[in-house]
């Protein structure tokens, strides 16, 4: 149990303890709040190459740490990896920064988009840009480990192993291990809190995961040595185990979690159970019962299940339209061909193929695996005999009345939305000024606004309102803890923040529990506690 003991060893730090200060940051100190201060300490103090995994709630000052990283470190050649919408935010900020911190300007960050690194062009830029400190603001935008961006990152800093790497959000742990452990080694490398042998990281795993149902006893064996550890008592309780754990984690040097919010206003969400047409209630019926949409098009996986399902709940659907001659083969064989790709990608490992456009490229010129090269040329075939698209189908526009009613009767709110192709052009017809993709957030002059929450539901402070509806909810933790924190922030200057969720049938509020019981497994592994499971729920 040599990796348990890997783990037991780290020194225990605790929480909100502020090691000691710099001239650099005694003279900042005035400036930053003190989870900054905190944080900017702890990396200060962090031995080459470590750097410090800032789980800071929502509106936390995560930006001004991001970009102070570099001045506290005298780093060279500093890079803040961010959201491509959140870019100009940073430029325009930082000008207002740099008056109160004039030693970051010879240590400026290049602010890099997630969005950029991705792209098939940008195989290489971080090694164009040879970055000595990476800091990823928004960090679950590399959650995913199967990414282009993820990979590239990954890569570089296991080729350049001097570069320090600091991970911030809001919402930073997820619902499995794996998730996470990618983004904890490259910030703290061999004094992360997790194992770094896959083995026993699997069977934590088993035990720790969200949803699991833990009866391995060999598994839960890895994991007595925590609990002692620990001191937690209980017996074989899965609670015990997740206690233990976030005990670790929270005392692990370089791991920043506070507890407490700035936000002094209180929070207020409801369920806004608006009575839906008999068209709506027959489209969920027939959902549920044949699988089928309105359309007569059957369905044949969960996932376009429960797409539709939300949709519909909103009065539209998706109708998709095929032309061809062989439609079912055409499919057979673009599923053929994205099971390669997703094999390539995932298992057959080979330089300079990390995204599905260098993958399709190598299979054009032949170069890529034998399996993978043949399933293209199939594909190539047969891929422009069928076309295939989607339009909007309207079964009724009753919720969108009353939601626009709702909207106007608060007089200042914003209307967030999912589904830019249905919901965009309705509420424009409606007078409502719309902010989808490309747009800047609205000024605090607009009283009532719609906002793609794709777009505007990270990074964004639009604490001038007070009220939100959100049209389709979140199934999940992190983008309701995002999007919460666009009006439940710091420099809320109301008593009181209202979301009221649109909920018309029971799939949005399947979705809300779904969110809430993985935001309160997050808060029993964590110091988080997410806002869907603090606020106050109105009837």
């Amino acid at each position: 149990m040599r990796e348990v003991s890997r783990i037991l060893s780290h020194p225990i730090r605790e929480q909100g303890t502020v090691l000691g200060l710099p001239p650099l940051l005694e003279r900042w100190a005035e400036h930053l709040w003190p989870v900054q201060l905190e944080a900017l300490a702890m990396l200060f103090h962090q031995p080459h190459p470590l750097g410090i995994y800032g789980d800071i709630g929502v509106g936390g000052g995560k930006f001004l740490i991001a970009t102070l990283a570099g001045a506290v470190l005298g780093s060279k050649r500093p890079i803040v990896l961010t959201k491509p919408d959140l870019i100009r935010q940073a430029e325009s900020e930082y000008d207002e920064f740099k008056e109160l911190f004039p030693e970051v300007e010879n240590h400026k960050p290049t602010y890099v988009a997630y969005s950029t690194l991705s792209q098939t062009q940008s195989g290489r830029l971080l090694w164009q840009l040879k970055p000595d400190l990476i800091v990823l603001d928004e960090a679950h935008a590399v959650a995913s480990k199967t990414s282009a961006r993820t990979r590239r990152l990954v890569e570089y800093v296991v080729q350049n192993p001097d570069t320090r790497v600091c991970a911030l959000s809001g919402t930073l742990n997820r619902k499995r291990l794996q998730d996470i452990v990618h983004l904890a080694e490259m910030v703290l490398r061999d004094t992360m809190w997790l194992p770094l042998r896959s083995d026993i990281l699997r069977g934590w795993s088993q035990v720790l995961d969200h949803g699991v149902t833990p009866d391995l006893q060999e598994a839960k064996k890895l994991l007595h040595p925590l609990v002692r550890w620990a001191g937690v008592e209980g017996g074989e309780d899965i609670a015990v185990y997740r206690e233990a754990y976030r005990r670790r984690y929270l005392t692990t040097p370089g791991v920043i979690a506070p507890t407490e919010t700035s936000v002094r206003c209180s929070l207020v969400l409801h369920q806004w159970r608006v009575e839906p047409s008999e068209a709506i209630h027959t489209s969920i019926r027939t959902l549920a019962d044949e699988w089928e949409l309105p359309d007569g098009t059957q369905l044949v996986d969960a996932l376009e299940y429960w797409r539709h399902g939300t949709t519909l709940s909103c009065g539209f659907y998706y109708r998709p339209i095929w032309e061809g001659p062989d439609i079912e083969r055409w499919q057979d064989v673009r599923r053929d061909w994205h099971r390669a790709l997703r094999t390539q990608l995932q298992y057959i490992r080979q330089p300079g193929l990390d995204s599905p456009a260098l993958v399709e490229q190598a299979g054009i010129g032949g170069w890529a695996h034998p399996t993978t090269v043949e399933a293209y040329e199939a594909w190539v075939d047969i891929r422009d005999t069928v076309v295939q698209d989607s339009e909007v189908v309207w079964l009724d526009q009753g919720l969108v009345k009353a939601a626009l009613m709702r909207a106007r009767a608060y007089g200042r709110c914003l209307l967030w939305y999912e589904s830019s192709r249905a919901w965009e052009p309705v509420l424009r017809a409606a007078g409502i000024p719309v902010y989808g993709a490309g747009s800047e957030p609205p000024t605090p002059d607009v009283r009532i606004a719609a906002l793609s929450r794709h777009v505007h539901g990270t990074g964004k402070n639009l604490q001038a309102w007070d009220v939100n509806l959100i049209l389709e909810p979140p199934s999940s933790a992190t983008p309701w803890e995002q999007l919460l924190g666009r009006t439940h922030r710091p420099g809320q200057m109301s008593d009181e923040v209202r979301v009221d969720i649109m909920c018309a049938t029971w799939i949005p509020r399947s979705r809300i529990y779904s969110a809430m019981q993985e935001a309160e497994y997050i808060g029993k592994t964590s110091n988080k506690r997410h806002k869907i499971t603090f606020c106050t729920w109105a009837s």
